[in-house]
């Protein structure tokens, strides 16, 4: 009986989140790239999100093994204006090029099941194919309707990263 009464809290607190719109807080995907700087590590759930709110995109590929990525991270991303900007306009979606989960039966389908097997592959896929680009890091602004806007691989000034973000 007090699990059953456990388990009903359970529900009816998850229902509650649910309700008011906090679902999407507790069900999506996210990572803390540096500290105080959060993103959406699900393109799907991250772009929707970002129409919704209204606020600009800014896509990350980026592979963990690259020196690029992380010098980045290290000095661009970790820069107190740039988090600022980035916290204030934009929802950050980082996309794991070398993620190795499997994708689900249904996504395989619908693209190349040969060739597109991992969370990884299927994001080299959106940056070949829809973004026409192949460089790590790579980041592109799309705007509030989600149309691309500028795009910039790695850079070594806080600054020209910033004019990017205009």
């Amino acid at each position: 009986m007090v699990n059953y009464i456990i388990s009903m809290r359970f529900y009816f607190f998850i229902l509650f989140f649910l309700e008011i719109g906090l679902g999407e807080c507790l069900i999506s995907q996210t990572r803390e790239i540096v500290p105080d700087l959060t993103a959406q590590t699900d393109y799907e759930i991250g772009t929707s999100y970002a129409k919704k709110n209204q606020k600009k995109t800014l896509l990350y590929f980026r592979d963990s093994r690259s020196a690029g990525c992380l010098k980045m991270e290290k000095y661009i991303l970790s820069d107190s204006l740039v988090k600022s900007r980035l916290n204030k306009d934009f929802v950050i979606v980082a996309l794991l090029l070398n993620d190795q989960t499997l994708l689900s039966e249904e996504k395989r389908s619908k693209l190349d099941n040969k060739k597109i097997v991992t969370v990884g592959d299927y994001y080299i896929y959106l940056q070949q194919s829809v973004y026409h680009n192949d460089t790590q890091p790579c980041f592109i602004v799309l705007d509030r309707n989600g149309i691309v806007g500028k795009t910039i691989g790695y850079t070594n000034t806080p600054l020209e990263f910033l004019k990017v973000l205009e």
